[in-house]
């Protein structure tokens, strides 16, 4: 009988899947099916790509500073985490056994990064050219979500060029992430202070994001207000038309480069010419009817901006209570992507979704039709 082990990125989804698949019990870091397959899984990444001093001869060890630099591996390698050591071994030796492997993890490049590399550490080839291994995308855990994903006709193999791009971009953020971080953080720990007993810390993304903070923090030191003026006139029919400001306001006087009127004398002036009858000539009158389409679900990072906005939680708070939300209760899809829109198989689910959503926001949910879609 063939055997499967499927394999997803975290313990919780595994469970999932385990209990659409149906399973019998739950044994040597494995859920087991009835018909003799397995389903296991990782605990995120599984690996690190170890310390400067692993990849350094024992010439460069010697070494201090900037003499030391740069650090550049010929060849990254993958250290097991000592805290997942037994998982790690568990799942190497269910995949070793498997007929064929299907991967489940993440649906993102890291995810794909992540399980192709525990699959090599296993002894598999992620692209399949030894031991057949086929890939799932789980969009979402509610029921209709995984059955589409499990569908025959859904099931695609591991080493499809789209998965293989997927891999190797995760990839080279992670050996980016390394060398600029290695690197760079010895670069300034040397420029600054060879003996600094304190940490530096430079990274690929946190050292570019933490000069945008400082730059607008700078900006905001320097900033000296300026007053400007806004004349406002009322129309009969009890509009107020307000000064918007002047493109070519800055070769004007009193008007500065950004059209606002700075001196209080100017905006007098207008709101007397227009107190003593000024007349106004329209132009050129548009009236355009456009069709608005709704806003697009959210995807993590506009979620944290709008909770953070809205709510003043951090990042970290939205990102684990959105976890929890598709991992523990099955009512959101899979946060990791940056996709806004919704997998085609959830469409089916949208008049209980309404159903439910109309308990808490009655007005809002009576004139939605979940036969629309964008």
């Amino acid at each position: 009988m063939t055997m499967r082990v499927y394999l997803t990125e975290k313990p919780d989804v595994a469970l999932h899947v385990a209990e659409f698949l149906g399973y019998e019990k739950r044994e040597a870091g494995a859920y087991w099916l009835k018909n003799g397959d397995a389903v296991t899984w990782m605990i995120g990444d599984m690996f690190d790509q170890g310390k400067p001093e692993d990849y350094m001869s024992e010439s460069q060890k010697a070494l201090r500073g900037f003499a030391q630099l740069p650090i550049l591996p010929a060849n990254f390698k993958d250290f097991p985490d000592a805290q997942k050591r037994d998982q790690l071994r568990h799942l190497a030796s269910l995949i070793k056994r498997a007929d064929i492997v299907v991967n489940a993890g993440d649906i993102d490049r890291q995810g794909q990064y992540i399980a192709d590399k525990t699959l090599r550490y296993a002894g598999v080839d992620p692209s399949g050219s030894g031991k057949p291994v086929e890939r799932v995308l789980i969009k979402a855990l509610n029921h209709a979500s995984l059955a589409g994903a499990f569908a025959q006709s859904a099931v695609r193999k591991n080493g499809e060029s789209q998965f293989v791009l997927q891999r190797q971009a995760g990839e080279a953020r992670a050996k980016a992430d390394w060398l600029v971080g290695m690197n760079g953080s010895r670069a300034v720990r040397a420029a600054v202070n060879a003996s600094l007993k304190k940490s530096l810390s430079v990274g690929r993304v946190q050292t570019p994001t933490l000069a945008l903070v400082v730059r607008r923090e700078m900006e905001i030191r320097k900033f000296k207000p300026v007053a400007y003026y806004v004349p406002e006139i009322t129309l009969p029919d009890g509009r107020v038309l307000s000064w918007s400001g002047r493109k070519e306001g800055g070769d004007m006087r009193g008007i500065d480069d950004e059209g606002r009127i700075i001196d209080r004398a100017v905006a007098e002036a207008i709101v007397s010419a227009i107190q003593a009858g000024l007349d106004g000539v329209v132009s050129r009158y548009d009236s355009i009817e456009k069709e608005q389409a709704p806003p697009l679900p959210f995807n993590l990072a506009k979620l944290q901006s709008e909770m953070s906005a809205k709510h003043g939680m951090s990042a970290k708070e939205t990102s684990a209570a959105t976890q929890s939300l598709y991992q523990n209760r099955k009512m959101v899809s899979y946060v990791g992507t940056d996709c806004q829109f919704l997998p085609e198989s959830m469409h089916a689910e949208a008049p209980s979704v309404l159903k439910g959503v109309s308990q808490i926001y009655t007005k809002l949910a009576s004139g939605s039709s979940p036969s629309i879609k964008y």
